[in-house]
């Protein structure tokens, strides 16, 4: 018989499974339905970095 003692997560290590959680669905859905993708093009990123003018950004 095993127990399991549950162990308490930092917000930052909680972080990093829903990361990883939604990273893994993403590229299971590339991978099932790659007709789905398109190129990430300089007009995208454009109108991404005027979305994000006067934000500050947390490099962390």
């Amino acid at each position: 018989m095993v127990r399991l003692n549950p162990v308490e997560k930092t917000e930052k290590e909680s972080d990093d499974v829903i990361m990883s959680l939604f990273l893994d669905f993403l590229m299971k859905s590339a991978v099932e339905e790659p007709e789905s993708l398109i190129a990430y093009t300089s007009k995208m990123s454009q109108s991404a970095n005027e979305l994000l003018v006067g934000e500050i950004i947390d490099e962390d």
